[in-house]
Formats: C-alpha cells, sequence, structure tokens
C-alpha cells in the first residue's frame, strides 16, 4: 500500500465557526474569486474559511492581485480595502499605508522573489536585484500591515 493510498483521519469536530479548518486545509477547487490566470494566486476557500474563522468585519488586501481577497470579501458582506501596485498603491509607503484606515484582519500574499517578475516598477519586490533587499522590503510592508491592524 503506498502513502498515496492511506485515506487521512476526519478532521477533529470543534466548536469553530469554521469546524473543517483545522492545520490542513485542502479543497478540490479553488472556487470561482480572481483570475485562475494570474501567476501564484492562491484560492479563494482558503481567504474565506479564515475570515469566517476570525468573524472578520474589515480587511486590508494590500497585494491584491486578480482581487481573489476582494471577491471572497463581497460574497461574505465584509468590507475589503483591496488595491496593489498596478492601481498605483505602494505597501512599502507608511504613508499610504496608514492612509487607507484601520483593519482587524490583513490578507498578504506577496510575490516571490525572482521566481515571477510581475512588473518592472522598481517598488515591485519582485524586482528586489538581491535576497537581502527583498527581505527588507518585505520587512517593511509587515511592519506597515501591522500598525494598521486594530488592537
Amino acid at each position: 500500500m503506498s502513502i498515496a493510498s492511506v485515506p487521512l483521519p476526519a478532521a477533529p469536530r470543534n466548536g469553530s465557526p469554521v469546524p473543517e479548518l483545522t492545520s490542513i486545509h485542502s479543497t478540490l477547487r479553488r472556487g470561482e474569486y480572481g483570475s485562475h490566470n494570474y501567476p501564484g494566486n492562491c484560492g479563494g476557500y482558503l481567504i474565506r474559511d479564515l475570515l469566517r474563522y476570525f468573524d472578520v468585519q474589515k480587511v486590508f488586501d494590500p497585494m491584491s492581485g486578480s482581487g481573489t481577497c476582494r471577491d471572497v470579501c463581497q460574497e461574505l458582506g465584509i468590507e475589503c480595502f483591496s488595491a496593489d501596485l498596478h492601481s498605483g498603491f505602494d505597501c512599502a509607503n507608511a504613508d499610504q499605508v496608514r492612509s487607507a484606515g484601520e483593519f482587524d484582519f490583513v490578507w498578504l500574499h506577496p510575490p516571490y522573489w525572482r521566481m515571477k517578475r510581475y512588473s518592472d516598477d522598481p517598488r515591485d519586490l519582485s524586482t528586489a536585484p538581491t535576497l537581502p533587499r527583498f527581505l527588507e522590503a518585505l520587512s517593511q510592508v509587515i511592519v506597515n500591515c501591522r500598525d494598521v491592524l486594530q488592537p
């Protein structure tokens, strides 16, 4: 018997509003959120389940890409600030991020350094010339996101 044929145990039932959300999240499909052709995006079901689990009211999505998080928020009736460099929003710019307001959840799905170049914009993390520069810029983005989270 191969490992691939061994069934996983059923997810434990719990008091969560999303009982199927455990340390393993797996779905057969990605959902009808965002663009399936956008490179590197994740499926909307993970975002949906996290928003339901944390009972989110207002989401910050500063690297929106094809809009997967925005689409999930729209479906759930959750307020969402969704933008990225393509719309002129630089989440590494602390002033721009602060001007977006305060949020109780941040969905951050940054680009992968050197795996896919998203633009020629020097502010685009995927254009960082070295790994240390990428990590420095990503660290600033994370700090900026932390600073707009409500306590």
